[in-house]
């Protein structure tokens, strides 16, 4: 084998090598920016039972347009507010007003996400840490 022959197998094994760190690095960012719209999307549910819970009279076990009482078993199913995308808690509860906060699961520093939900239902989001690996 001639030296040109070698010297370009040498070439495209680092363009090779390249182009699959390249491809992981894209996968990796990809796997962040789906894990953030997860916990929006989880956030909104959360905030959608909330909100339910404002409205219900308190016979029904709802809060009769408060959501000064409203727990974590009210908005999930469990005690625990846990599923494959992130972690659940509600962070302040006042008479008008209820945020919930997400913590993804991807990342060595993942997302950390609020959701604000007002008396009118409305939903104002607030990133407070962006996922990074």
């Amino acid at each position: 084998m001639g030296q040109q022959q070698i010297l370009l197998i040498i070439v495209g094994v680092i363009l090779i090598a390249i182009a699959v760190g390249v491809g992981a690095q894209l996968f990796r960012d990809q796997a962040v920016d789906a894990n953030q719209d997860d916990l929006r999307a989880d956030l909104i549910w959360l905030a959608e039972r909330a909100f339910k819970y404002r409205m219900m009279t308190i016979v029904m076990g709802g809060g009769s347009g408060s959501y000064l009482n409203v727990t974590d078993r009210d908005l999930g199913t469990s005690d625990s507010l846990d599923n494959e995308h992130g972690t659940y808690e509600l962070v302040s509860v006042e008479a008008d007003e209820v945020v919930i906060q997400g913590t993804g699961k991807i990342g060595s520093s993942p997302w950390i996400i609020q959701c604000a939900v007002d008396g009118s239902g409305n939903k104002t989001f607030t990133v407070v840490q962006t996922a990074s690996f």
